[in-house]
Order: C-alpha cells, then structure tokens, then sequence
C-alpha cells in the first residue's frame, strides 16, 4: 500500500468515526427529547428503531457503536442499557442492563435511576428490595422524571417500601400528570370521580380523563361516557 492510500485509509476512517459520532448524538438528542415528557421504556426503543431506519443502521452496528464508545462518553450508557434489556444487536443480557442502568443513575441520569428502581422493584438480576425501588423512584421523582414520579405514586398507593399515604400518592401522580403521564392523568381522573381521600370534583376528573385519552389511549372511554351521564343527570 503506497503512502497516499494509508493517508486516504486514515482520512475515510476519522470520516466514518465522525459520522458514527454524529449519528449517535443525534439519536442520543432524540433519546432525551422522548425521556423529558416521562416515556414508557418500549416507546424509547421505538425510538430508537425509528433513527435506525433513517440512518439504515442495523442493530448489530448500532450495538457497536455504543459498546466502543460508551466507556469515554457515559450519557449513552442508558441506550446502551436498553439493548441489552431487549436484546437489540446482542442477546438479551440482565447483569449488563442492570451494570449500564446502575452506571447512568451513578452519574445522574434521571432514566437511569428511574430503571434502577425498576429493577430492585421487579428482582431483575438483583433480590427484591421495595425499600431501595421506592429510594431510587424517589431520586428519580424529586429531579423531575415523571415516569420516576408516577412509580412512586404507585408506591404511596400501594406501599411499596414505604408505608401507604394518599395524599402523597395524589401529589405525585398530579406532578406526573402536569408533565404528560397518561396514566398519571388517569389515576389523577379516578382520585377526583371517587374522592379518593379528598373532596369529589367530577369536573375535574372530565379534564383528566380526557387530557389521558388525547394522547391515544382510548381504554377508558367508557368510564368517562359514564361520568359524563352522571355529570347530566345531576345537573338536570
């Protein structure tokens, strides 16, 4: 190989490293806008698969481009996570989803800790431990995840590592529902249609029931066809 060709050899290959950096800051970017609004995890990799397309980069380099990188660069290391709990690019891995998921939340990912949560919450890989799931959803929470503050409404609700306070599971299925949780907006409906520890406000639980329903899901229609009804009739 002549000096020109290992000179046009390096240049095509800081061109393509370039190019994979650039790929990989714009799905990360992408990756974030999705994780503000509090995104389910499987709406995350729907994500993903979506830039992947685009981009017409299979799983197994979109695996590797973040395995190679993800050690110098840790705010990847979620997506990294992620395809190891789905098995995207590689086998489906539980003891590197929970390292990488650990990782993020060590180094203040608000997903990560969210994940971390769900993990001791669930024993994936790790024991069951309520009290650190409840710990890492509070983390989570407090910093704004509202995927995070959803949990720990649930945890409120349903005692899971602390003991069983409504008001408290109220407030943070509302902070979760102000951010655009579905289901928090649904949860918040049904403290209000059934004054759940606090005063019936049907009108309130209309505006909640149908703020869950514009974002798509349509399950509950029935109960706000319902409510509605009841709502007539007391006025009539």
């Amino acid at each position: 190989m002549s000096t020109k060709d290992i000179q046009n050899s390096y240049g095509e290959n800081d061109v393509n490293q370039k190019e994979r950096l650039d790929l990989l800051e714009q799905l990360y970017k992408k990756f974030i806008s999705v994780i503000d609004p509090g995104a389910e995890d499987q709406h995350l990799l729907q994500c993903i698969r979506v830039h992947q397309s685009t981009h017409n980069i299979s799983d197994y380099e979109l695996f590797n481009m973040l395995h190679s990188i993800v050690n110098n660069t840790p705010k990847y290391t979620c997506m990294l996570a992620l395809l190891y709990q789905y098995g995207v690019g590689t086998t489906r891995d539980n003891f590197q989803m929970y390292g990488y998921y650990k990782v993020a939340a060590a180094h203040g990912d608000l997903f990560g800790m969210n994940q971390l949560g769900w993990c001791y919450q669930q024993g994936i890989y790790v024991d069951q431990d309520p009290e650190i799931a409840f710990m890492w959803y509070t983390k989570s929470a407090q910093f704004g995840n509202t995927t995070g503050q959803c949990n720990l409404a649930y945890c409120y609700l349903d005692g899971i590592g602390t003991k069983i306070c409504w008001s408290k599971g109220f407030y943070w299925f509302l902070k979760s529902a102000q951010g655009g949780i579905a289901v928090s907006q649904y949860n918040l409906a049904r403290f209000y249609r059934y004054s759940m520890g606090f005063n019936r406000d049907l009108h309130e639980a209309i505006k909640w029931y149908r703020r869950s329903m514009m974002q798509g899901d349509v399950s509950w229609t029935p109960e706000l066809d319902a409510l509605l009804q009841n709502v007539v009739d007391m006025e009539d």
